[in-house]
């Protein structure tokens, strides 16, 4: 999983991490809400901070969140659909450009 993936390499830099998830405006559905209680009690198990934050735009509440927690390596696991993934990496990069960015695969 991306979060333990994460935390090694975290614990690895001795830096601090945060698991931000981007959710809708809306309530979640009852599957969205198990998936994040389950990372949730993952993250409290990893001793990795949880954010989750509502947005209709996932990327400007990454952009943001980044420039407010000071990251300078990021850890990206970009959308499923390739046609978006060229997009979503240039974004990131263009927004972000002090930032270290790693994509990864999802399992």
């Amino acid at each position: 999983m991306l979060v333990r993936r994460a935390a090694r390499s975290a614990t690895r830099l001795g830096a601090p991490l945060t698991a931000l998830v981007t959710r809708p405006v809306r309530p979640p559905s009852d599957g969205e809400q198990q998936r994040i209680d389950a990372l949730s009690r993952l993250c409290s198990v990893l001793r990795v901070e949880l954010a989750v934050r509502e947005s209709d735009d996932p990327l400007a509440t990454l952009v943001a969140t980044a420039r407010a927690l000071d990251v300078t390596y990021l850890l990206l696991l970009p959308p499923r659909q390739r046609r978006f993934q060229a997009s979503v990496v240039e974004r990131v990069l263009k927004a972000l450009p002090d930032v270290d960015l790693r994509l990864v695969r999802g399992a």
